[in-house]
């Protein structure tokens, strides 16, 4: 997530007298593992009073490992919620083949 395009986002839903309400930061996408920053989104989170949730249905299992935790989840216990999923990072696979 680009955190500057999401304030200016943000921004925008304001000038219009919109609420921000919600915003989801994705701890593991799918594909490439990717997690968004949780302390920068914990900041706007707090300017613009939304919820925060963490969707960890990929990489969630990070937060058993003390290192994975800081490197990947850091702010994660601020977050408004956290979904995680057990079966996923923990050894199954996303493409097999049965021949």
């Amino acid at each position: 997530m680009e955190i500057t395009e999401l304030e200016r986002r943000l921004d925008a839903v304001v000038a219009e007298d919109g609420i921000p309400f919600f915003v989801a930061a994705t701890a593991g996408t799918t594909v490439r593992g990717a997690y968004d920053p949780i302390e920068p989104l914990l900041k706007l989170r707090d300017k613009y009073q939304f919820w925060l949730h963490v969707d960890g249905a990929w990489g969630g299992a990070a937060v058993m490992s003390e290192k994975l935790r800081k490197q990947y989840l850091s702010g994660l216990e601020c977050a408004d919620s956290f979904t995680w999923d057990f079966h996923k990072m923990l050894g199954r696979h996303s493409c097999a083949i049965f021949c």
